[in-house]
């Protein structure tokens, strides 16, 4: 609008308020009269600033209600001083709306809408998604009392209309088992109800589909849909990944009939209440319910953007009944969201460990109520089981260090013994030396740790390393051990590695045949006998 048109021509005898009014008393912003803005004029006159011409809006109340010096498009109460209500009737053709060129007309009946509107007042209203819940007064009684027949018996009195027949009852039976559980009732269901002569007996089946754990089936369908359930990946190989606790989180929610507000505060941050519950942090899977890749030459800094946008965009469609995904990449046009607001959302998700490319494995164990009740009784007695094995090996440390001091205070007491000409009678403990004797044939390869090297007797100690059957002794010495009588004792000291010990020992001597032996762990090693 580049130029003022004079009040006095505004007064034209069509415009006939009153008139207007009696046609139609009562007009919706919402319904009726922002369509018609939004279709002929937010092209021209809306929140695109790319498109916008002679720096009016129509898409906002301070826009219309503007000064151009001294006119504006839309003055309240007063259309005919309004220069919309000019423009929209003007027969010229520079200075009529819609332009001709851009091939839009409004009707006669939609240009009254819009004069009765601003009759009204002219006032802009929000989108019902933004507005507070107003319990609506209910239409007069006919017949039904039932509030949702009241509101429809309204509206098709209005359009000289009135409510079907009752419907008969099979078909009353198939028409609440498709809107109930998804499926039609079987024949003993259907006989069951047909049967039923009580005035109330389709209120009771009502009851009992509503408990029926196919009800929850059903509703979940919805639900699953919106948060874009599946139990594949989408991107690249599109393989499994496991979600299906979530589905049945979800069904458990409709058919207990879980809060609104426990089901959104579970499904957003299940994970972060205090000593949250195995169910919260399953319904918390929602965050998780999106597109992800494995693909190898995929960029992982690009997906934690791209799944973060699918979060919010996500949000705004379930929570919000907003398209939060226009602000992406511009302020958005209709909805009061900012290219920031999106971005600031993203941050609300954030902080998810999810590995942005590669498989995601299951990282919560889920039994069902048999399997936690077994688990709790076999943790138990694995308990009791440690505690015992605590107590045993507390009780064998303590006389493994009574026997080591006892041990060691022998030792210090002997000296090694040497090979004696002449045996006695009396019983002997015999040492073995830390090395073979100089003069003896040895067989395989003898590594010899010498102090400081650790040795845990004497100065010097035998090291034994390999894989199989490994073996290495000593023969032919000039000077061997005696054993002077059936009492004497013959010691040998073998230190195992505790990480991965042998699984047998074998100490063996000879005196004439090698059938002397002891050993330590399993049998595996057959020469000679014990």
């Amino acid at each position: 609008m580049n130029t003022k048109i004079p009040f006095f021509l505004l007064s034209l005898p069509w415009l006939s308020v009153p008139t207007l009014l009696a046609a139609k008393p009562t007009v919706d912003f919402t319904k009726d009269v922002r369509p018609l803005l939004s279709e002929y004029c937010f092209h021209c006159h809306g929140p695109d600033k790319k498109t916008r011409k002679a720096k009016l809006r129509l898409d906002t109340e301070a826009g219309s209600l503007k000064d151009f010096g001294g006119y504006s498009a839309i003055v309240p109460g007063k259309p005919g001083d309004s220069e919309l209500v000019f423009r929209l009737n003007s027969d010229d053709k520079e200075e009529i709306m819609p332009p001709p060129k851009t091939g839009k007309v409004l009707t006669p009946e939609q240009k009254k809408i819009i004069e009765a509107w601003i009759a009204q007042g002219g006032k802009y209203e929000e989108h019902w998604s933004f507005r507070p819940i107003e319990k609506p007064t209910l239409p007069a009684k006919r017949s039904s009392d039932h509030p949702v027949d009241r509101f429809l018996e309204d509206s098709l009195t209005k359009e000289k209309l009135t409510l079907s027949p009752e419907a008969d009852r099979i078909t009353l039976l198939r028409r609440l088992y498709f809107d109930l559980v998804g499926m039609p009732p079987t024949p003993a269901e259907a006989d069951r109800f047909l049967k039923n002569k009580s005035p109330k007996a389709f209120e009771q089946l009502v009851d009992r589909l509503l408990g029926d754990e196919r009800f929850g089936e059903r509703m979940a369908v919805h639900w699953l849909d919106l948060v874009r359930f599946a139990d594949t990946i989408g991107y690249h190989s599109d393989t499994f990944m496991e979600v299906s606790a979530y589905r049945e989180y979800v069904i458990d929610a409709f058919n207990e009939n879980l809060p609104y507000d426990r089901f959104v505060i579970e499904n957003i941050a299940g994970d972060l209440i205090p000593e949250a519950s195995n169910r919260q942090k399953v319904a918390s899977g929602y965050n998780r319910l999106l597109q992800t890749t494995q693909e190898g030459g995929a960029q992982p800094d690009e997906y934690v953007t791209i799944y973060q946008a699918d979060r919010v965009r996500n949000f705004g469609n379930v929570w919000l009944a907003a398209t939060t995904g226009c602000a992406q990449c511009h302020d958005h046009k209709y909805d009061p969201l900012t290219i920031k607001d999106f971005y600031s959302l993203a941050a609300f998700f954030a902080d998810i460990k999810e590995r942005p490319v590669g498989k995601r494995t299951p990282n919560l164990t889920l039994p069902t109520a048999e399997q936690e009740a077994r688990l709790k009784e076999l943790e138990a007695k694995l308990a009791q089981a440690e505690k015992a094995e605590k107590d045993r090996k507390a009780q064998t440390d303590g006389k493994k260090k009574e026997m080591l001091a006892k041990l060691h205070g022998l030792v210090d007491k002997v000296a090694y013994a040497e090979p004696k000409a002449d045996s006695s009678a009396d019983s002997e403990r015999i040492f073995v030396e830390d090395a073979p004797p100089t003069d003896a044939t040895l067989v395989d390869a003898w590594k010899i740790a010498q102090a400081p090297d650790p040795v845990f007797s004497g100065k010097k100690s035998i090291v034994r390393e390999g894989a199989g059957n490994n073996q290495h002794f000593f023969w032919q010495s000039k000077s061997p051990y005696e054993i002077a009588t059936d009492g004497d004792e013959f010691f040998a000291y073998v230190f195992l590695d505790p990480i991965d010990p042998p699984k047998q020992v074998m100490l063996q001597f000879n005196d004439g045949t090698w059938e002397h032996r002891a050993y330590w762990g399993k049998s595996l090693i057959p020469y000679g006998k014990e």
